[in-house]
């Protein structure tokens, strides 16, 4: 089974908990891939000379990183809410993540629309041990049912969120002014 994290690498990005959660994993078929650029990549190589696991995968394209994705058991994104920036952004990542099919494992950022809700896992306490506990549930999931849930989010995601339907909204909302 593979988790991935793909996106910028830094620490404030929650990805120092991220491998410490996932390092008291204790299955030896589990690996954590990350995907990206930027200064905690030494610290994933680092991670990875005590735990072969833990793999850094650097930058690929996006038509190589969606098929990696799809492939996936489940993908991470263990964003801190705590960020003030976090209260007036939505993480498209997390979009991206839901319309490849693959479960998504996210924090409740602020800006997550409360119809995201059903369509992913989520980190209940935002530290290695919480990201521990997540992943350990998620993990003890058949293959099949976390499949069958990614099937869900990813046709929500093409149905609810696809340009057509997002650019209705946007057009009601400057016709009512």
């Amino acid at each position: 089974r593979t988790i991935i994290y793909a996106g910028g690498l830094y620490e404030r990005y929650g990805l120092k908990h991220l491998v410490e959660g996932f390092k008291k994993l204790k299955d030896p078929q589990i690996r954590l891939w990350v995907f990206g650029a930027g200064p905690f990549s030494k610290k994933i190589e680092e991670y990875n000379k005590l735990d072969s696991r833990i793999v850094y995968k650097g930058i690929v394209t996006n038509a190589e990183l969606i098929s990696i994705l799809i492939k996936a058991s489940l993908l991470v994104n263990p964003r801190p809410t705590h960020e003030a920036y976090t209260k007036y952004s939505f993480p498209s990542k997390n979009l991206e993540f839901m319309s490849v099919g693959t479960p998504l494992l996210t924090t409740k950022l602020p800006g997550i629309p409360k119809d995201h809700f059903p369509h992913v896992y989520f980190i209940n306490k935002e530290s290695s041990l919480g990201i521990y506990k997540a992943l350990s549930l998620l993990m003890r999931y058949s293959d099949k049912e976390l499949h069958e849930f990614g099937l869900k989010s990813k046709s929500f995601t093409l149905k609810k969120k696809n340009n057509v339907t997002q650019s209705k909204k946007i057009l009601k909302m400057i016709l009512k002014k």
